[in-house]
């Protein structure tokens, strides 16, 4: 499963302009792993652009084999 997002916005004291990617998916040991991919561009000021990008890693154990226990 994959969710995009992308973007822009501007104020008094510059812009930015940028992405952003979710990935969810099981691994073969059925755990969760999201990845989140950042990348933007920014003018501070207007004048001074600025590259930032970033990837994060999360991977989450399955709590149980079975199916939930109702409530």
């Amino acid at each position: 499963m994959e969710f995009v997002r992308t973007g822009g916005t501007g104020s008094n004291g510059g812009g930015w302009y940028g992405s952003s990617v979710v990935r969810v998916a099981k691994d073969e040991d059925r755990w969760l792993v999201v990845s989140h991919d950042d990348s933007s561009v920014a003018l501070l000021g207007y004048a001074i652009p600025i590259y930032m990008t970033g990837v994060t890693w999360s991977r989450f154990k399955p709590l149980t084999d079975g199916p939930a226990p109702e409530n």
